[in-house]
């Protein structure tokens, strides 16, 4: 029987015919379907039953149906070694077989291409790992050290009023330090662990290829794909600590503050689809939609052009409304990291907090009125405003209701935003603060200290003509940043996606795309796109 040109059937129960039996009995060679099994073992002959694929005997030199012949083949439907006799015999009849050396060879292949992969890939990324962490420790360590001479030579202009500030900053490093000394020593001790663990199975895999055990062999399972991805690890941000000129008046705002201390992980670089996909769309009924905000990755926070701001799920039930402290509709909303809800009132200049309770102001201006609301990493608040009497815009970093920093200028004393009108606020991973600034029709990046980086102008589609590309004004609106530190803009009927650089990646337009005026991303990076004339929000795929 010519095994390339013979035809194929599936494995079957020897008693019933069934198709692909789950079990086999070694001492009868007989394959059982679950039904046929019992009948099977109730008559008086012994019998040793186990799952199909272990149905050949451990000495696998020696066939198990012909015990004075050896196995020189492998059928591949039955996925066991087979001798002469097998091959002509009934229980495969019509099934492929070829030489059980090519097989052995095979599986050694395999082997082997998993053993250089960890070998030169996995295992050196697990080491680089291991020792980015003791330099991060260290460098931690050493952080800390200059922090704690830098709050001393501080303090020697100051006297016995600020010492309970010194302390109380002293405290707050040594806290840093231990929680994240902590960290680091629980991901060095992963690494590690997983390094222990590559190496046993390296050193299985040596000992597999060494061997002439087909069943040993053939019970190889791969790891690779366990080991190939690494567990993110922690990019720390140390801290720094901003000194102030004394005011006995101010005595802790004068003294300085540390900045807080943040980690992110490195995450592995996803593509971009070709064309996004809108998944879902959530038909909130409120014509004009101004603004949304995620509470959760099946929650959503909406607010229009009344005093009303209602949470829906995706599936459009409506499951709670806030009623805006006064008459006037909430400028922008936003979700803290505590999963609370603040909105800025434009008219009664305030920033107002709704936690389990009635709204209340956290934060009332004076001589200005905030616009755009942003809420970071650290737990802190970024507003926008802009002056009463004079033509000047800013942005204003609080903790609580704690003014903390105030981003207004470039290095050159230029104004960074244009005066008055809507601003759009996004941290993204990397710490910047990204303004979308209809006003001056840009995007505007400032690092974490408030220092100048680009800006963005805008892009128009490369199938647009000379007169058209003069014609169309970059108008940004919406704004947000995603995992992999793009940051994501809305324009009329277009999103245009940058790199954190400011470097454009692509648009994300399609037909059924109108008016985007307000944008957000959930933790698996879906893009969520207010219409501000249809009152829609549409669910968007843009990575792979």
């Amino acid at each position: 029987m010519d095994p390339e040109r013979s035809c194929q059937d599936v494995l079957r129960c020897h008693l019933c015919e069934s198709p692909l039996p789950p079990l086999y009995c070694r001492p009868c060679h007989t394959n059982l379907c679950k039904d046929c099994a019992g009948e099977h073992l109730d008559d008086s002959k012994e019998h040793k039953v186990v799952p199909i694929k272990q149905r050949w005997s451990p000495d696998n030199s020696k066939c198990s149906k012909h015990t004075a012949e050896q196995n020189l083949f492998f059928c591949e439907l039955c996925e066991t070694p087979i001798c002469k006799k097998c091959v002509n015999s009934f229980d495969h009849r019509d099934h492929k077989y070829f030489d059980i050396q090519k097989k052995l060879k095979i599986e050694k292949e395999k082997i082997q291409k998993d053993l250089k992969e960890l070998k030169d890939c996995i295992y050196p990324q697990y080491q680089d790992a291991a020792s980015s962490i003791n330099e991060q420790k260290a460098e931690l360590k050493r952080n800390s050290q200059k922090l704690t001479a830098s709050l001393a030579k501080h303090g020697e202009d100051w006297h016995r009023e600020i010492d309970m500030v010194i302390r109380k900053l002293q405290s707050e490093i040594n806290d840093m330090d231990s929680h994240y000394q902590a960290d680091l020593d629980r991901q060095w001790e992963e690494i590690n662990h997983r390094l222990i663990e590559i190496s046993d199975k390296m050193q299985n895999m040596l000992k597999l290829l060494s061997s002439d055990d087909i069943c040993l062999v053939l019970e190889y399972q791969s790891c690779t794909e366990k080991f190939r991805k690494m567990p993110p690890l922690l990019n720390m941000l140390l801290p720094v600590f901003f000194p102030e000129k004394i005011n006995t008046e101010q005595l802790y705002k004068q003294f300085g503050s540390l900045s807080k201390m943040s980690t992110t992980e490195d995450i592995p670089h996803k593509p971009l689809l070709d064309n996004p996909q809108i998944i879902t769309v959530l038909n909130t009924k409120n014509v004009p939609l101004v603004n949304i905000s995620l509470l959760n990755d099946d929650e959503i926070w909406v607010s229009g052009d009344e005093n009303v701001i209602n949470l829906f799920t995706f599936q459009g039930e409506l499951q709670q409304s806030a009623i805006a402290k006064s008459k006037t509709k909430p400028q922008v909303t936003e979700v803290t990291r505590s999963g609370d809800l603040v909105y800025t009132d434009y008219m009664n200049r305030n920033i107002n907090l709704r936690r389990n309770s009635p709204i209340q102001p956290l934060i009332t201006l004076k001589n200005w009125r905030p616009s755009g609301l942003c809420s970071t990493s650290s737990g802190d608040l970024l507003v926008s405003m802009s002056c009463d009497y004079f033509n000047h815009t800013k942005v204003v970093r609080y903790s609580g209701s704690v003014e903390r920093q105030n981003i207004q200028w470039d290095d050159k004393g230029e104004a960074l935003y244009s005066y008055g009108g809507s601003k759009y606020l996004r941290e993204n991973r990397n710490w910047d603060i990204c303004v979308a600034d209809p006003g001056a029709g840009a995007v505007v990046v400032v690092n974490e200290t408030g220092n100048f980086r680009f800006r963005y102008t805008g892009q128009l589609p490369s199938y647009w003509g000379s007169w058209f590309r003069k014609k169309e004004e970059f108008i940004p609106r919406g704004i947000t940043t995603d995992s992999q530190s793009c940051i994501l803009v809305a324009d009329r009927s277009r999103i245009h996606i940058l790199n954190q650089d400011g470097i454009f990646l692509r648009f994300i337009e399609s037909n059924d795309l109108h008016h985007p005026c307000s944008l957000c991303v959930d933790s698996k990076d879906y893009l969520f796109v207010a219409e501000s004339r249809t009152g829609q929000v549409k669910k968007i795929q843009y990575y792979k």
